[in-house]
C-alpha cells in the first residue's frame, strides 16, 4: 500500500508524522498552529466556513520508508498464523481515514456545487435587489404622481372656481356695459346740445367781442393821445427848467459878484449914496432868485408826478393790449 500524502489546508503544505495534525468535525485536517492561528481570528472553519468547529488530534503513519521495511512475503507459519490472529489497528484506521477522505472529497465536490449554487444565488439576489430597488423607485415615483395628481385636481378645482367667478363677472360687466352705452347715449345728447348752446353764446361774444374792441381801441386811442401830450408838457418842462437853471447860475454869479464888491466898499456905505441902490437891487435879485429857485423845485415835483403818470398809463396800456389778446386768442375764456 503506498503512503498517503495529505495537505494542511491552511498553509497548503504536506502533512508529515512528526506534524502536530488536528481534525474538526467538519473532515478538515491542518496543522495545529495554522488551526489554532485562524480560530484566534474566525470562530468558523477555513475551509468550509462551518460555524463553531471543533477539532482532535490524530497521528497518521505518512512515512514511506516505514511501509517499505514492512515484511512483503511472510512465511506460511506467519501467514498461517495472521489469517488466525485478528486485524491490525492500524490497517482499520487507515481504511477509515481512506473512507474519511473519500468522504471529504465528496464533501468537497459537494461544496464547490454548494459554492456555485450560493454564487448564482448570490448574482441572483443580486438581481431581485436591483429589481427590488426598481420597483421601489418606481413605487415612490408612482406615489409623487399620486400627490402630483392631488395636486393638480385641486388646482383644477380651484380654476373651475375661478372660471365659475370669472363668468359671474363677465356677465356683470356685460350688463355694465349695456348700462354705460345708454349713459353715453344720454352724455352724447347732452354734449350736442350743449355745442349747440356754446355755439350761440360764441356768436353773442363774439358780437361783445367787437364792441369791446372798438372801445379798447377808442379808449388806446384817448390814451395815446394823452401820453403825447403829456410827453411834449415833459419836454417843455425840462427845456423851461434847464432855462431856469441857467438863469439861476447867472443870478448866483451876480450875487457873489455883488458879495465881493460889498465886501469891498463896506468903509465907505455910509458916504456912497449909490451904494444904497446897489444893495436894493440886491434884494431884489435874491427875492427873484429864490422865487426862481421855488419854481424850479415846483417844475421838478411836476416832472416827477408826470413821468410817474406817464408809467401807470403805459402799464394800463399794456395790460389792456394783453387782457385783448387774451380774448382774441380764447374766445371761450379757458386756456389749455
Amino acid at each position: 500500500m503506498p503512503a498517503l500524502k495529505l495537505m494542511c489546508l491552511k498553509c497548503k503544505a504536506n502533512l508529515q508524522d512528526t506534524d502536530e495534525i488536528h481534525v474538526t468535525n467538519c473532515g478538515h485536517l491542518y496543522h495545529f498552529p495554522c488551526l489554532q492561528e485562524w480560530l484566534s481570528r474566525e470562530n468558523r472553519c477555513f475551509q468550509c466556513r462551518h460555524e463553531n468547529p471543533t477539532a482532535c488530534r490524530i497521528n497518521l503513519v505518512l512515512n514511506e520508508e516505514l511501509a517499505a521495511s514492512a515484511p512483503s512475503a511472510p512465511s506460511a507459519a506467519s501467514a498461517s498464523s495472521a489469517a488466525s490472529a485478528p486485524s491490525d489497528p492500524d490497517v482499520d484506521l487507515l481504511a477509515k481515514l481512506n473512507s474519511t477522505l473519500t468522504k471529504h472529497f465528496e464533501l468537497q465536490a459537494q461544496l464547490r456545487d454548494a459554492e456555485l449554487n450560493c454564487m448564482t444565488l448570490v448574482k441572483q439576489y443580486s438581481l431581485e435587489q436591483h429589481q427590488r430597488k426598481k420597483l421601489e423607485q418606481r413605487i415612490s415615483e408612482l406615489a409623487n404622481y399620486e400627490e402630483e395628481f392631488l395636486q393638480l385636481h385641486a388646482q383644477y378645482s380651484k380654476a373651475e372656481q375661478r372660471v365659475k367667478l370669472l363668468t359671474q363677472d363677465n356677465e356683470r360687466l356685460i350688463v355694465e356695459n349695456e348700462q354705460r352705452k345708454e349713459q353715453l347715449v344720454l352724455k352724447a345728447s347732452e354734449i350736442s346740445a350743449l355745442q349747440e348752446s356754446l355755439k350761440a353764446i360764441l356768436m353773442a361774444h363774439s358780437n361783445n367781442t367787437e364792441t369791446q374792441l372798438l372801445d379798447f381801441e377808442a379808449q388806446s386811442s384817448h390814451y395815446e393821445e394823452r401820453l403825447r401830450l403829456l410827453q411834449q408838457e415833459n419836454r417843455q418842462l425840462a427845456l423851461d427848467n434847464e432855462y431856469k437853471t441857467k438863469e439861476l447860475a447867472s443870478k448866483l454869479g451876480e450875487i457873489a459878484t455883488l458879495k465881493e464888491f460889498r465886501q469891498g466898499n463896506v468903509n465907505l456905505h455910509n458916504g456912497n449914496k449909490s451904494f444904497l441902490g446897489m444893495e436894493q437891487k440886491l434884494k431884489s435879485i435874491t427875492a427873484q432868485l429864490e422865487k426862481e429857485i421855488s419854481n424850479s423845485v415846483q417844475l421838478s415835483i411836476d416832472k416827477i408826478k408826470l413821468q410817474s403818470q406817464i408809467q401807470r398809463i403805459e402799464v394800463q396800456i399794456k395790460s389792456n393790449q394783453t387782457e385783448f389778446s387774451n380774448e382774441r386768442d380764447y374766445p371761450n375764456g379757458r386756456r389749455t
